[in-house]
């Protein structure tokens, strides 16, 4: 476990074709003072944009699937 900020949270590198490409902490949503329905409008735009760029023949990076 790590803190950030004034949360803990778990650290994960985010492998791609065997490669580190990022690091991210993740946190509870309790621990942060959020619900999943917080987390709506976000999820929302997250799949719209999804369709989108599949539309344009675009992949979608690892961290945009996530």
């Amino acid at each position: 476990a790590k803190k950030v900020g004034k949360w803990d949270c778990q650290p994960y590198t985010v492998i791609s074709d065997g490669k580190p490409q990022a690091e991210v902490c993740v946190a509870k949503l309790s621990d942060m003072g959020l619900t999943r329905d917080d987390l709506k409008p976000f999820i929302g735009l997250s799949e719209f944009m999804g369709k989108q760029m599949a539309g344009m023949g675009q992949q979608a990076s690892p961290m945009a699937s996530m």
